[in-house]
C-alpha cells in the first residue's frame, strides 16, 4: 500500500506511517517544493503527465532525480474523466525523452480500459480505478469492479507475455533449409552440385554458404542425408 501525496503536511504524514512510495498526479507535477520533498525521502515515485506541458514534465524529471529520486515512473494519460481515447502512442514519446531515466507507464481512465494495447505501446504499469460492486462513486463511469479489474489484469499480463521477444525454435528448424549432404562423402572428397544439396531442415549451415561449401572438401566422412556443419567441413580451418 502506498499513497498520492498533495502537500508537504501529507507527506509528513505519510512519512510518519512509513509509506513506501509516493505516486505525484498529473495536477501536482508543476509543484516544484512538493517534487523536491518527495524526491528526498528516496522512495520510489510514480508520477502521471496528463494534465502536464512537455517542459513540465522534463522538469519535474530533473527536479525529481536531482533530488535523490533513483526510482521513477512516468505514467502517461490523458486528464479526461472518462477518457474517450488514449494517445497510446505517447508512451513511446515519453520513453525517448527520459533515455531510460525513468519507467513508462499509463494512467487508464478510459470507459472500457485499453490495457492490451498500452501494454503493445510500451506501458510497463498499469493505472486503473477500482470500487466495490453495487456502490456508485464519482469515478464509477471509468472503474472497474474486482472481477472485471481481475480480467484487466490477466489481460495485460497475456499481452506482456506476447511482447517478449523469441528466439528461434528447434521446431521451427525443422522446417528451414540448410545444406546436407545427398550422398555419402569421404574424409577428404570435394562437395560438389552431385553430393550437397540445400534441403529441409535446418540443422546444417546456412544456404547463404553453398558457394563456400562447394569451394571445399569434407574433413571427416559424412554419410548421405547428414548435415554439413563447421565440424565437418574446412572452410572454418
Amino acid at each position: 500500500m502506498f499513497s498520492s501525496v498533495y502537500c508537504l503536511d501529507g507527506l509528513a504524514l505519510l512519512e510518519s506511517l512509513t509509506c513506501p512510495a509516493y505516486k505525484i498526479a498529473s495536477f501536482e507535477l508543476c509543484h516544484h517544493r512538493l517534487l523536491t520533498a518527495v524526491a528526498k525521502t528516496r522512495k520510489p515515485v510514480i508520477a502521471s503527465c496528463g494534465a502536464a506541458d512537455d517542459g513540465e514534465i522534463l522538469e519535474a524529471v530533473r527536479i525529481l532525480s536531482h533530488n535523490g529520486c533513483s526510482q521513477l515512473a512516468l505514467l502517461h494519460c490523458v486528464s479526461d474523466y472518462p477518457a474517450d481515447h488514449a494517445g497510446l502512442s505517447r508512451i513511446n514519446t515519453l520513453k525517448q525523452w527520459v533515455n531510460g531515466r525513468a519507467l513508462i507507464g499509463f494512467s487508464d481512465h478510459t470507459a472500457q480500459g485499453v490495457e492490451t494495447l498500452a501494454v503493445a505501446a510500451g506501458a510497463c504499469i498499469l493505472e486503473r480505478h477500482l470500487r466495490l460492486p453495487m456502490v456508485d462513486t464519482e469515478d464509477g463511469s471509468f472503474s472497474d469492479v474486482p472481477t472485471v479489474f481481475e480480467a484487466y489484469c490477466h489481460n495485460a499480463g497475456a499481452a506482456h507475455e506476447l511482447m517478449k521477444p523469441q528466439g528461434t525454435t528447434k521446431e521451427v528448424k525443422r522446417f528451414k533449409r540448410s545444406i546436407y549432404c545427398t550422398k555419402d562423402v569421404a574424409e577428404g572428397e570435394s562437395f560438389s552440385k552431385d553430393n550437397v544439396a540445400v534441403i529441409r531442415p535446418g540443422y546444417g549451415l546456412h544456404p547463404r554458404m553453398l558457394d563456400a561449401v562447394l569451394d571445399t572438401v569434407a574433413t571427416t566422412a559424412i554419410k548421405r542425408g547428414e548435415p554439413i556443419t563447421r565440424d565437418n567441413a574446412d572452410l572454418f580451418a
